[in-house]
């Protein structure tokens, strides 16, 4: 079975998979963390193989959402994604094992639980991820704070097309102390409507997801040598849409970008967490968000803190809105 490692800022994870196709996907989507060697905080086991039934526990559930049901057996949760895959995720090893037939689905989990699982060891090492477009600029960082489909992505390729720029991530940089801003880097995710001819194939890829449709992966590869290293915060950009054709352009003072920060950074919505893995009901698991969601919102102070804030309202022009937002920088 191959094992990739994993290296997130410091925190190590060791991934394994006994299928080639899943796992050079995860080795294509995490290319920046690739290590040759790491001490593993966690570990995810993905096998593509029958959800083993047996396993399943024949308990009253714990958790329940929209594609899985959850059961706690103490430290151990079993979560049954109706059928179609299982994971089993130890909270005090910090191991997780998944299983399913659907190589896409295996993937995609992986993908997720690998994102959560080190995202939550960031938290606790003071490293939090903000749903934002990250970019850099004259060695200083910007936050472009976008709901999920409003068009962070796509802002993001505009501006690397525009070689003016440098890449702290498409969707979730880190926030860290003092205001710095931390590279991390994923493949970016595309609209299938989305023109990419200008980008090689061989950088290409689909993906199926079972909840937000089908993605254009474009992998880090095409963009590496437009990748920022860790800056400080600079600006910070509440982003709104509108159907006008040119962007706007408005000075805010500082606190009105906390209902922004609270829902992206806090929150963390639209930041692969997977629920399913977050919310606990045992004693440590409610102590362990408790310290996430205070050292979340004292680091949100601490960005306001230090970086100005505008408002920049999207207009349905992509070039306007890109060079409207390269002004700021």
């Amino acid at each position: 079975m191959e094992e990739l490692r994993l290296d997130f800022h410091g925190v190590g994870g060791a991934v394994a998979c006994d299928d080639p196709l899943v796992s050079e996907n995860l080795r294509r989507d995490f290319a920046f963390f690739l290590a040759k060697s790491c001490d593993p905080s966690f570990r995810v086991t993905l096998r593509l193989d029958a959800v083993p039934r047996e396993l399943v526990p024949r308990r009253r559930a714990s958790l329940c959402g929209a594609h899985y049901v959850a059961y706690d057996n103490g430290p151990v949760r079993a979560v049954d994604y109706h059928g179609r895959a299982l994971a089993i995720m130890d909270f005090r090893s910090e191991s997780a094992e998944v299983f399913s037939e659907d190589g896409a689905l295996l993937h995609e989990l992986g993908y997720l639980l690998i994102c959560s699982r080190a995202g939550f060891l960031l938290d606790r090492r003071g490293l939090h991820r903000v749903h934002a477009l990250g970019v850099a600029r004259e060695g200083k960082g910007a936050l472009v704070l976008l709901p999920s489909g409003g068009g962070k992505t796509a802002l993001g390729l505009d501006l690397l097309r525009s070689g003016q720029v440098q890449l702290l991530s498409e969707d979730t940089p880190l926030l860290g102390p003092g205001g710095s801003l931390l590279p991390f880097p994923l493949r970016l995710g595309l609209s299938p409507n989305e023109d990419l001819s200008a980008i090689p194939e061989k950088f290409r890829r689909v993906m199926h997801r079972r909840e937000f449709g089908t993605k254009i992966l474009v992998d880090l590869a095409w963009f590496q040598h437009a990748l920022s290293g860790p800056v400080p915060a600079g600006l910070v950009v509440v982003g709104r849409r509108s159907g006008a054709a040119e962007p706007a352009i408005r000075r805010l003072w500082r606190p009105a970008a906390l209902p922004a920060l609270f829902s992206s950074l806090v929150v963390g919505w639209g930041v692969p967490q997977l629920t399913e893995f977050m919310l606990r009901r045992d004693l440590p698991g409610l102590a362990g968000l408790a310290g996430l969601a205070l050292g979340r919102a004292s680091a949100a102070a601490g960005l306001l803190a230090r970086a100005p804030v505008v408002e920049l309202t999207l207009g349905t022009d992509r070039r306007a809105n890109a060079a409207a937002l390269l002004g700021l920088l």
